[in-house]
């Protein structure tokens, strides 16, 4: 999709760049931001760089960019070092899942004179030759008229899509979960209900949301990882482990904005057994992780959670479920269809630098394609 930035420069936002941890008076907010993408907000940024640039592939400083029009704060984007490859380049800073995003008003106007203002500040003053952006989703009007807007002042880019999203337009009622799921999984999912409650098991579904839930909860999700598929061989678990116990414990001691990480664990007889991660963002509910004990699989705890978590989003009124990138069926069988595409997007600054880095890497990287209009060049 092409965005047409039509502004009037003299109107433009002034531009301020600092590290995450030392933003400006009146840079530290960005007001009027789509509660579905309030995880790209400051507070999310310092959590997340608090845990992740510490080990792995990540560096800081977290680099912030953002507009002022002297009012308020229009838009900000972050930008960290991050190993790709072996190469060291700039990408958009955050958390992987659900997606990474910027952080911008969503009134049209204001969004593209923000989108504008890095464009022109990037063309002039580029953060790096190459820079990533990924994973970002084609629902993010934000990002996506920001890299047109750079594709406008003469960056290139070359895309890769990652994949599809799939996404629960959430049933109302429980009634409506009968028309919208699989009859085998309802039917399955109330049989071992049944089943549990005649062997006496107690079932207890507890929905946390942070920053009140304290570490307590933490260890719960830990220790159901550590009993999980997760915890082997090729298995990638989300809570247990130093980074994620960092950012975890981060976003309990910060104000999370516009965006609520929540925790659903169920227990029988007082045994956490399951749990599902959520943020809930305005009226949509990214499922982040989830996991269970393989003790109980034959009881399908997670499915048996995941019932309750439908429920509960329809009586609260939340409008779809994200469950992210793929489907091996499982979403599917709940209902999900493909929705937005999640996409890595590598930008190349204007210059001969950035043109001979462009073709370098189209040779090198043939599984991605090139954007606007030097896609032919």
């Amino acid at each position: 999709m092409a965005y047409a930035l039509l502004i009037d420069e003299s109107q433009l936002p002034a531009v301020g760049e600092f590290d995450i941890d030392d933003a400006p008076s009146g840079f530290g907010r960005v007001q009027g931001v789509d509660p579905r993408f309030a995880f790209g907000e400051l507070s999310w940024l310092r959590a997340w760089a608090a845990a992740y640039t510490q080990e792995g592939d990540w560096r800081g400083p977290v680099r912030a960019y953002a507009a002022h029009d002297g009012v308020r704060c229009l838009g900000m984007v972050a930008l960290a070092s991050q190993r790709l490859k072996g190469i060291r380049i700039k990408s958009l800073a955050g958390y992987y899942w659900p997606f990474r995003t910027l952080c911008a008003s969503a009134e049209p106007g204001e969004r593209n004179r923000f989108a504008e203002e890095m464009a022109m500040r990037f063309a002039r003053r580029p953060p790096a030759s190459v820079l990533r952006f990924g994973p970002i989703s084609s629902n993010d009007e934000g990002i996506n008229v920001l890299l047109s807007g750079m594709r406008s002042h003469g960056w290139l880019s070359l895309y890769k899509k990652v994949g599809d999203v799939f996404v629960l337009d959430v049933p109302k009622t429980p009634e409506s979960i009968e028309e919208r799921v699989s009859a085998s999984l309802h039917k399955n999912i109330q049989y071992l209900r049944r089943r549990l409650r005649k062997q006496g098991a107690r079932l207890d579904f507890e929905r946390h949301a942070l920053p009140e839930a304290g570490r307590d909860v933490l260890h719960d999700l830990q220790g159901i990882e550590r009993a999980s598929w997760v915890s082997t061989p090729g298995g990638h678990p989300k809570f247990d482990t130093p980074a994620g116990e960092r950012f975890y414990t981060a976003l309990t001691h910060v104000d999370s904005g516009g965006a609520q990480p929540v925790v659903w664990i169920l227990r029988c007889d007082g045994k956490p057994i399951a749990f599902s991660f959520h943020i809930e963002a305005g009226d949509t509910i990214y499922i982040v992780a989830n996991s269970y004990d393989q003790e109980w699989k034959r009881f399908s705890p997670g499915s048996l959670l995941t019932y309750e978590v439908v429920v509960d989003a329809g009586a609260r009124g939340m409008r779809r479920i994200d469950w992210g990138r793929g489907d091996s069926g499982y979403k599917s069988r709940w209902g999900a269809t493909a929705s937005a595409t999640l996409s890595d997007v590598l930008m190349f600054a204007p210059g001969i630098g950035g043109r001979a880095a462009f073709r370098l890497a189209r040779r090198a990287m043939p599984g991605w394609e090139a954007q606007g209009h030097f896609a032919a060049g």
